[in-house]
C-alpha cells in the first residue's frame, strides 16, 4: 500500500504509520519535481528518494537491466532506462537536474545506475540526499507499507480518519485487478488468433489440394487402375501437401518473432512499456495448430480422392 500526504511530513508521521492496524513495515518517501537536461534533451519528470534503511527499500524494488535487485547508489541518480533513451544517457554521465522544489536548485549529478522499469519515467535517489539538497530537513511526501491482508478492512478504517493523506494505493489489489483484466483481453485476442489461423490453414490446405487434384486427377485415376490402393494415390497428393505445410512451419515463426517485436515496438512509449519475452512452447502451440487444421482439410481432400470416378476421369480430354 503506497501512501501520500497532501503536503510535506517530518518522519516523525513514520512512526504513526507503524502503529496502524495490520502494518508490519513502513517506508518513507519523497517526490520532488524537477527538469532533467543532458545536451539539448530535457525531461520534465519526478524524482523519488528512497531510504536505503536495513533492507534496501524492500517495498520499492528497484531491478537492473538483467533483472536483478538494485542497490539504490548514496550519490547520484538511477534512471529507468526509457529515461536514459530519452536523454541518451549512460551510466557515468552527468545530467543536469533543475529541482522545482525547494531551494530550487540546478546541478549536475551523475547516473549511477540504470534500471529496468515498465510504467513511467522514473528516477530514483537517497532519500537523506534529495532532503539535503532541498534543504529542508527529514520532510517526507508519502509512506509505503506492508500490510497484513486479514486486518486490511481495519487498515482502511483508520486511514480515512487522517485528513492529511490525499491518496492511497493498494498495489496487491491493483495488480490482481490489472492481471484480470490482461488475461482476459489476452484470452480474447488469443482465441481471435487461433481461429483465424485454423480458418486460413485449412482454406490455403485445401484450396492448394482440391487444384491439384483437379490437375492431376486423370494421373491419379491411371494409377488406381493399375493397381495402385487409394492409400498409397492419396499419400503421393497429400504427403507432397504434408511436406510443404511442415516446409512452412519454420519460416511461420520467424515471422511470428517480427509479428511480436513489431507490436512490443509499437507499445513503447513513456507512460509503459511491454517486455519481449518468448515462451517456447508457444513455438510448438502454433505448429500444432497449423498441422490439425492442416490434417483436417486433407481428410476432407482424401474423401474426394477415394470417390474419383475412375472411368469419368479417364475419359476426360487433357
Amino acid at each position: 500500500t503506497s501512501i501520500e500526504f497532501t503536503d510535506l511530513k517530518e518522519r516523525e508521521i513514520l512512526g504513526e504509520m507503524q502503529r496502524l492496524p495490520g502494518v508490519l513495515r513502513a517506508e518513507p518517501h519523497r517526490s520532488v519535481p524537477a527538469i532533467l537536461k543532458y545536451g539539448h534533451r530535457s525531461r520534465r519528470l519526478a524524482i523519488t528518494g528512497l531510504s536505503p534503511g536495513e533492507k534496501p527499500h524492500m517495498l520499492h524494488a528497484l531491478l537492473d537491466r538483467q533483472m536483478r535487485p538494485l542497490s539504490l547508489p548514496p550519490h547520484g541518480v538511477a534512471i529507468a532506462e526509457k529515461v536514459a533513451q530519452l536523454l541518451h544517457l549512460h551510466r557515468g554521465d552527468r545530467v543536469r537536474i533543475s529541482f522545482l522544489g525547494g531551494r530550487r536548485r540546478t546541478l549536475e549529478l551523475p547516473v549511477s545506475a540504470i534500471m529496468q522499469g515498465y510504467l513511467g519515467l522514473s528516477v530514483y535517489m537517497d532519500l537523506d540526499r534529495l532532503n539535503a539538497l532541498m534543504g529542508d530537513g527529514g520532510a517526507i511526501t508519502g509512506v509505503d507499507l506492508l500490510v497484513d491482508e486479514k486486518q486490511r478492512d481495519r487498515l482502511n478504517a483508520r486511514l480515512k480518519s487522517f485528513p492529511s493523506i490525499s491518496g492511497v494505493t493498494m498495489l496487491r489489489a491493483s495488480q490482481k485487478k490489472f492481471r484480470e483484466t490482461m488475461a482476459e483481453n489476452i484470452s480474447i485476442i488469443r482465441t481471435i488468433y487461433v481461429l483465424m489461423a485454423v480458418v486460413i490453414t485449412f482454406g490455403v490446405v485445401y484450396n492448394a489440394a482440391r487444384v491439384n487434384l483437379s490437375e492431376r486427377g486423370r494421373e491419379l485415376a491411371s494409377l488406381r487402375v493399375l493397381g495402385f490402393s487409394q492409400k498409397e494415390v492419396s499419400f503421393i497428393l497429400l504427403g507432397e501437401l504434408a511436406i510443404v505445410v511442415l516446409l512452412a512451419i519454420p519460416p511461420g515463426w520467424l515471422l511470428g518473432l517480427l509479428l511480436k517485436w513489431a507490436i512490443v515496438h509499437s507499445l513503447d512509449n513513456e507512460l509503459f512499456r511491454v517486455p519481449f519475452y518468448i515462451l517456447r512452447d508457444k513455438f510448438f502451440f502454433a505448429a500444432g495448430i497449423s498441422i490439425l487444421a492442416a490434417t483436417a482439410s486433407a481428410l476432407v481432400v482424401r474423401r474426394k480422392i477415394d470417390n474419383l470416378d475412375l472411368i469419368e476421369v479417364l475419359k476426360t480430354r487433357e
